[in-house]
């Protein structure tokens, strides 16, 4: 039994790094660990030592119970296999993340989102039914708002668009999971000025939430003293539009001559609908 061993770890962020020296040798270990699931730890670790040579040791904790796989690489002490012992573990381990981990997590999400929105799908159809009826009420404030700006060249919402956008050309053929709210956030223009506070949109009058369980996002075009702007903000996040400084301004080659958008003919003619976009 070693009666004399002297240990020093120092703990970084997910590694750690161990000397142990006493009457048999000297043993220099080295290792990571990393969540790889909700429930799941991996984690390898490299031995050198004299006369104990080189080994690997894998570990997975996998909720309450413990895995141990250890590799015996040599008796000797080779620089080979400190080298493979130590890359070996990390391609693998970039490998399986990227061809396994990686798609069973994305599989699992997918899986609880679908399952979520099963649940939900009364609800959410109740509350879409609300917000369209909702966007009717506001057809005619949303008219004389629009008058108002024009006389003015306010603050007119061209465009706007609440929901889930995929920007991924991996995932261009996802179902767009946005809803127009134009004529809602247009409603809520007052002096020429949009303010939104720091909360989920979803709660606004005239909007649902079309994508449940998922990161969400308000996309806004909108005339301002006659130029074009478009801004994007995250659910959460507060807007203020139009900004102090409006430099950056989509079209600014339109600044001169920007045709006339006939936005009062427009809702007069049947206005627009809260609709989901597939």
């Amino acid at each position: 039994m070693d009666l004399c061993t002297l240990l020093i770890t120092h703990i970084l962020k997910n590694s750690s790094y161990c000397t142990r020296a006493g009457f048999f040798g000297t043993i220099v270990e080295y290792g990571a660990e990393r969540k790889i699931s909700r429930h799941s730890i991996l984690g390898a670790t490299v031995s050198v030592g004299v006369p104990q040579g080189v080994s690997l040791k894998i570990k997975l904790n996998r909720a309450s119970q413990t895995y141990f796989f250890p590799v015996h690489l040599t008796d000797q002490l080779l620089p080979s296999a400190v080298f493979y012992a130590t890359v070996g573990p990390l391609a693998i381990y970039f490998a399986m993340h990227r061809l396994i981990i990686k798609p069973y997590l994305r599989a699992q999400k997918e899986k609880e989102l679908e399952k979520q929105r099963e649940s939900t799908a009364s609800d959410v159809q109740q509350k879409k039914q609300e917000a369209e009826a909702a966007v009717r009420l506001m057809q005619e404030s949303v008219r004389r708002i629009i008058e108002a700006e024009e006389a003015r060249m306010g603050l007119i919402v061209v465009n706007a668009w609440y929901g889930k956008f995929v920007n991924d050309n991996s995932r261009k053929n996802e179902k767009v999971k946005v809803i127009d709210v134009t004529v809602p956030l247009q409603c809520l223009v007052k002096d020429s000025k949009l303010i939104l506070t720091e909360a989920s949109k979803t709660g606004l009058p005239g909007f649902y939430d079309p994508c449940v369980g998922e990161e969400k996002s308000l996309k806004v075009l909108y005339q301002f003293r006659g130029v074009l702007h478009q801004v994007m903000s995250a659910d959460s996040e507060a807007l203020r539009i139009p900004k102090q400084f409006e430099n950056c301004p989509v079209f600014p080659l339109l600044q001169m001559d920007l045709p006339h958008f006939d936005y009062v003919t427009l809702f007069k003619a049947g206005g627009r609908e809260n609709t989901v976009l597939s």
